[in-house]
C-alpha cells in the first residue's frame, strides 16, 4: 500500500511536470545570464559570483541548521512528555504487580544527557543566528551594488535555487523507479506466498488423511460403520462481509441475489475448486484475487478510516481451513441420537491408543440392539491390543464381549465387598447373573415370556 501510494501515476506525472517546469526556467535563467555580464566588467562578474556562492553556501547552512533545530525539539519533546508518560506507565505497573502479588518489577527509563542536549541546541541556536546574520549582511552589500550587478546576483542566485530543486525532483524521480521495481518485486511476491499458503491447505488436509489411515487401520471392527475424512472449509460468509464493510455497496455487488450476480462469483468458484482439492486451481484463485486488488480499489468507501490496505488483507485473509469429520453409518455426528454419540464415542477411545482404559457409565443412553451389534465387537477387537476395564450392568457387554476377569460389587448392611474372577467360576457366575438379570429365576421367566427354547 504504501509503495503503490509513492509510485502513483498522479505522482510520477506531478514529478515529471515539476521537472519540465524546472528546466524550462533553468534554460531560461541560462540564457539571460550571458547577456547580464555582458554589461559588466569581468572584475564585477568575479565579484558577484564570489559573493553569491558565498551566499548559497550560507543559504544552504541556515537549511540543515534548520532541520538540525527541529530534530533537537522533537528530541527534547520525547524526554519531556513521551519518557515521563512511559515512566508513568512503569510505575502503574509496578503498583498492580504488588497489589496482585504478581512476580516482578519493571525500571524506570533515566536519560542522562539532557544537558548536553539543551547545551547542543543551544549552540545551534547561537550558530542559525550567526548565520542569518551574515545572510542579512550579504544582502545589504548586494543592495549597495549597481542595478546590473545586482540583477546578475538576482540570477545568479535563482539558478542556485532551480538546480537543488531540480537535483531533488531528479532524486524524487529514481526513487519513483526504484520503488515500482520494490512494488512489482513485492506483489510476486504477496501472490507466491498466498499461494504457498493455499498448497499448504491441501497439504494440511493430506496430512490429515494419512493420519486418519494410520487410525483405522487393523481396527475395522472397533471403528465399523464409522468414517473419517479431513474436508476443506471455505468460509466464504467471512470473505463476503469482510468485503461488504470495505467498498462502496453503491458501485460493488457483493453478496447477489437472483436479479443480480455477484462480482465475486468467479472467485467463489475458484476457492470452491481449491477446496474440493484442486491444486490447478490455486493459480487461477490466485491472479483472480490479485486482479480484485487492482479492479476494486477506486470502489472503496469513502471513508478515512478504510484504506486500500484493508482491501488488500480482506483478499488475501485466509479463509480455507482443515476440519476432520466423522459420519456414523454415512450419518453427520450433529444428526445423531445421544446414544449414537455415545457408541462414536466410546468407539473412537477404544481405537486410540494401546494403554489401559477406563470407561465408566457406557450404557447409560445405549440400547441393547446398539450393544450387540456395535459395542460387543468393538471391544473384542479392543482388547487383542488394550487392557480394557468397564464398568456395566448390562449383560451384553459383560458375558458377549468375553471378559476375563469379572469383579462383582455387593452392599450388604451398609459394607460394600468386591468378589473377582472368570465367568467359569461358579460363585462368580452365579453372583453375576444376579447383578446382571435379576437372579436365575428372573431369567428364566423371561426366557418362557420370550418362549425361547431350552
Amino acid at each position: 500500500e504504501k509503495l503503490e501510494t509513492r509510485t502513483a501515476e498522479k505522482v510520477l506525472a506531478g514529478a515529471k511536470r515539476e521537472k519540465s517546469q524546472i528546466e524550462a526556467e533553468v534554460k531560461d535563467v541560462e540564457s539571460k545570464i550571458p547577456a547580464l555580464e555582458a554589461q559588466l566588467t569581468k572584475e564585477k562578474v568575479a565579484v558577484i559570483k564570489s559573493k553569491q556562492m558565498a551566499r548559497s553556501t550560507l543559504q544552504s547552512r541556515k537549511s540543515r541548521l534548520l532541520e538540525f533545530g527541529e530534530l533537537l525539539t522533537n528530541a527534547k519533546q520525547f524526554l519531556s512528555i513521551d519518557l515521563v508518560r512511559f515512566n508513568t506507565y512503569v510505575s502503574q505497573i509496578n503498583g498492580l504487580l504488588r497489589e496482585l502479588a504478581i512476580e516482578g518489577t519493571l525500571p524506570s527509563v533515566e536519560y542522562g544527557a539532557e544537558q548536553e542536549l539543551a547545551g547542543i541546541q543551544r549552540n545551534v541556536e547561537t550558530e542559525l543566528r550567526r548565520v542569518v546574520g551574515q545572510i542579512e549582511t550579504s544582502e545589504k552589500e548586494l543592495r549597495g551594488y549597481e542595478a546590473e550587478m545586482r540583477e546578475h546576483a538576482k540570477y545568479l542566485s535563482r539558478r542556485n535555487e532551480l538546480s537543488t530543486r531540480l537535483a531533488s525532483v531528479r532524486q524524487k524521480l529514481e526513487a519513483i523507479a526504484t520503488d515500482r521495481g520494490r512494488l512489482g518485486k513485492a506483489q510476486e511476491e504477496r501472490n507466491s506466498l498466498f499461494a504457498d499458503l493455499l498448497r499448504a491447505v491441501l497439504e494440511q488436509r493430506q496430512k490429515y488423511a494419512e493420519i486418519i489411515e494410520l487410525f483405522g487401520s487393523q481396527k475395522a471392527d472397533v471403528l465399523s460403520d464409522l468414517d473419517f475424512a479431513a474436508n476443506v472449509e471455505f468460509d466464504r460468509t467471512t470473505l463476503l462481509r469482510g468485503l461488504q464493510d470495505i467498498l462502496d455497496n453503491r458501485q460493488v455487488e457483493v453478496f447477489g441475489d437472483e436479479r443480480v450476480k455477484s462480482e465475486f462469483e468467479e472467485l467463489k468458484k475458484l476457492y470452491g475448486e481449491v477446496a474440493s482439492g484442486k491444486e490447478a486451481a490455486i493459480d487461477g484463485l490466485v491472479q483472480e484475487t490479485a486482479g480484485l486488488c487492482e479492479g476494486m480499489k477506486g470502489k472503496i468507501k469513502p471513508s478515512q478510516a478504510i484504506s486500500v490496505g484493508d482491501l488488500y488483507k480482506c483478499l488475501f485473509g485466509t479463509y480455507l481451513s482443515v476440519l476432520p469429520v466423522v459420519t456414523y453409518k454415512k450419518t453427520p455426528l450433529n444428526r445423531l441420537s445421544l446414544g449414537q454419540k455415545a457408541t462414536v464415542l466410546i468407539k473412537i477411545y477404544l481405537a486410540q491408543g494401546t494403554n489401559s482404559i477406563i470407561i465408566d457409565s457406557h450404557d447409560d443412553y445405549l440400547d441393547n440392539e446398539f450393544i450387540m451389534d456395535e459395542l460387543v465387537g468393538a471391544i473384542r477387537q479392543a482388547k487383542t491390543y488394550r487392557q480394557v476395564i468397564l464398568a456395566s450392568n448390562n449383560g451384553n457387554v459383560v458375558i458377549n464381549s468375553d471378559a476375563e476377569q469379572l469383579v462383582v460389587a455387593q452392599r450388604e448392611k451398609g459394607v460394600i465387598s468386591y468378589y473377582s474372577g472368570s465367568i467359569e467360576n461358579p460363585t462368580i457366575r452365579d453372583r453375576a447373573l444376579q447383578v446382571l438379570e435379576g437372579g436365575a429365576a428372573a431369567f428364566k421367566k423371561r426366557q418362557e415370556k420370550y418362549r425361547i427354547g431350552p
